[in-house]
């Protein structure tokens, strides 16, 4: 009888033991106080990078830069050689004679005022056996003693080959306000025939390959800077600057 007391005792003791265990292991996964998840586990994981592939992108992007450098490299080039050829085959322009038709200085009350004429002959000679030369559009402006005469507009000129042509400039300014003291002084030294001039045209020139092949449109620039009438008179032409006016 004793014997099963005991294990009655025993069996209510386990019962009430396993009762509080399971109690305790809800409350405490309810409350969130149990054992921590592995959030890092449960997020799907990305495979990693391929090596192979970062270097194979790598490889891609340098040699495509260096082919871009390469390319750039060779348009400039290009551009340069380019850009040679037609200044070499630009002609030789130089101013020949300078003839002073008229100045006068009238004084008012208020103003100096000059009424001037001038011309100028300039030659352009075409060194080239092969290319024909052609300009177009083409305006000149002539200054003297710091003094403006005034813009002429010229017509066409086309030369062949090997060829030489004159180009005549005139301008000319009436009763215009001027500094008293620059209008004396163009007056002296008009009289004394030592007057600086200065001649700049702009236009455009165009290229003919052998008469058929052109290459049109390119601006032009002539510069005749601090030519003295004194040494044109002793029959020193004077060497113009010509340049592409890009």
């Amino acid at each position: 009888m004793a014997d099963s007391g005991s294990k009655s005792s025993k069996t209510q003791l386990q019962k009430n033991l396993s009762r509080r265990v399971s109690f305790n292991e809800g409350t405490l996964t309810k409350s969130g106080l149990g054992f921590p998840h592995d959030t890092e586990a449960q997020q799907p994981r990305r495979p990693p990078c391929c090596p192979s592939c970062h270097t194979f992108c790598n490889s891609i992007c340098a040699w495509a830069l260096l082919i871009i450098v390469i390319l750039l490299f060779i348009l400039l080039i290009a551009g340069v050689t380019y850009f040679s050829i037609l200044q070499s085959n630009l002609p030789e322009v130089h101013l020949q004679r300078i003839d002073v038709n008229r100045v006068e200085v009238n004084r008012t009350r208020m103003d100096t005022l000059l009424t001037a004429d001038v011309q100028v002959r300039l030659n352009a000679t075409n060194k080239n056996g092969r290319i024909a030369l052609s300009y177009s559009r083409m305006s000149a402006t002539l200054t003297t003693e710091g003094i403006n005469l005034g813009t002429e507009n010229l017509e066409s000129l086309k030369q062949n080959p090997g060829t030489s042509s004159d180009i005549m400039v005139r301008t000319a300014v009436r009763r215009m306000p001027v500094l008293g003291g620059a209008a004396d002084e163009l007056v002296h030294n008009s009289n004394d025939k030592t007057m600086m001039v200065d001649v700049v045209l702009k236009g455009h020139i165009d290229f003919f390959v052998d008469g058929r092949n052109h290459m049109t449109g390119f601006p032009i620039r002539v510069v005749c800077v601090n030519v003295d009438q004194w040494k044109i008179d002793n029959g020193n032409a004077h060497r113009c600057d010509v340049k592409m006016n890009l």
